[in-house]
């Protein structure tokens, strides 16, 4: 008897327990997040892509630009967290590439009506690197070739005119 009601008492604490204490952060993409910016609103996300741009330094907070590869989302997170984060993406380098969890705001009253990620924790996935600039023999062939073509265009044009 006694086992039935500590039963009872257990499976009642749980089904009154607000299901989202339970719940976790779901991983979304830029395009979901566009697309869906009314669903998503004010919703715990997780969010990863290559940092970009620059770390713009806010006092205790930075913002920071992370692309999925389709799309760019601002966060807004502790300075703090933004310590990992060594190559920032931009021409001739791959950024870190980071996992960002937080709040999604479709327009922050916070941070002038923007849409935006208040990130409550950072966590880096991979190290960024500096990109090697290849040139294949083909591609320096064919600029070669397309100049000598110009150059003696202009000359035809040159001597016509005389």
């Amino acid at each position: 008897m006694q086992l039935k009601r500590v039963l009872f008492i257990i499976i009642t604490v749980l089904m009154c327990t607000p299901i989202s204490a339970f719940a976790q952060s779901e991983e979304v993409s830029s395009t979901e997040l566009i697309e869906n910016a009314a669903y998503w609103d004010k919703k715990q996300i997780t969010y990863t892509g290559e940092v970009i741009g620059d770390i713009l330094l806010r006092g205790d907070y930075a913002w920071i630009n992370i692309s999925d590869g389709q799309n760019t989302m601002s966060c807004y997170l502790p300075a703090e967290d933004t310590k990992v984060i060594e190559n920032l993406g931009r021409y001739g380098v791959q950024g870190d590439v980071v996992c960002v969890q937080g709040t999604f705001y479709r327009a922050s009253a916070a941070h002038g009506g923007d849409m935006d990620i208040d990130g409550s924790s950072l966590k880096l996935i991979s190290k960024g690197h500096v990109l090697e600039n290849k040139y294949s023999p083909l591609t320096l062939c064919l600029s070669g070739a397309a100049l000598l073509c110009a150059v003696l265009m202009i000359i035809l044009v040159i001597r016509k005119q005389k």
